[in-house]
């Protein structure tokens, strides 16, 4: 899981589709989800600056540990 950042600036006014799509990794079916879109910032985000603090081994026998997941310039593949 990450978030991805797209700069749609110059399609102001227009109407826009978000479209997710899966893509064979290693054989096997990715799974596309997400569970927010921003459509508006009154500033652009520094995305280059930001990230999102998850927490990874979460078992029984782990302690839980704080990780970083930057944030990603998204790319049109069309």
């Amino acid at each position: 899981m990450a978030t991805y950042v797209m700069d749609l600036s110059q399609y102001v006014g227009e109407e826009l589709y978000i479209v997710l799509s899966d893509e064979v990794i290693d054989g096997g079916w990715a799974h596309a989800f997400f569970d927010e879109v921003v459509t508006y910032y009154e500033t652009a985000p520094d995305y280059a600056g930001m990230a999102d603090t998850v927490m990874d081994g979460h078992t029984a026998e782990e302690t839980p540990a704080e990780i970083q997941i930057p944030w990603q310039l998204a790319v049109n593949l069309k």
